[in-house]
């Protein structure tokens, strides 16, 4: 493989010194919230070999005639089916909208939109409005043909 330079970043605008610096801060801080979404969003998925082993042994404890431990498994699997994605969906929900006002701060301090993913394509931008335009859709509008 082969090193290929990458050639600076060259802004539209000067951006003065005090503000690149607080630029890079942020921009340190966004890197760590990204990061954190992806080890949540990874730990979400680990929960699906938790749930199979619950299950796995629940039918074990029904095929031995365990009733009641198998109620008990039975709640568990279940709570962790619902809670345990929530918990998870509302941590990353979090982290996202976080995202966004730094994005927002970055941008107004370098006076460019540098930064746009979180909030138009992340869990809490506007792709994710998809759904609620199905369950609130927009009224049509009146033509000749419609009335």
């Amino acid at each position: 493989m082969t090193n290929v330079a990458v050639p600076p970043v060259v802004f539209s605008k000067n951006i003065p010194e005090g503000n690149l610096q607080r630029i890079r801060i942020l921009l340190k801080e966004y890197d760590t919230l990204r990061a954190e979404i992806l080890q949540r969003t990874a730990a979400g998925f680990a929960l699906a070999p938790v749930l199979a082993a619950i299950v796995g042994w629940l039918v074990s404890r029904i095929l031995e005639g365990h009733r009641y431990t198998a109620i008990a498994a039975g709640l568990m699997s279940v709570c962790t089916l619902f809670l345990g994605p929530k918990f998870m969906n509302i941590r990353i929900r979090r982290c996202s909208a976080r995202l966004q006002r730094i994005e927002q701060r970055i941008n107004s301090l370098a006076e460019d939109d540098l930064l746009e993913w979180e909030s138009k394509w992340g869990i809490g931008g506007a792709a994710h409005h998809f759904r609620d335009a199905f369950r609130n859709p927009p009224p049509r509008p009146v033509t000749p043909d419609t009335l």
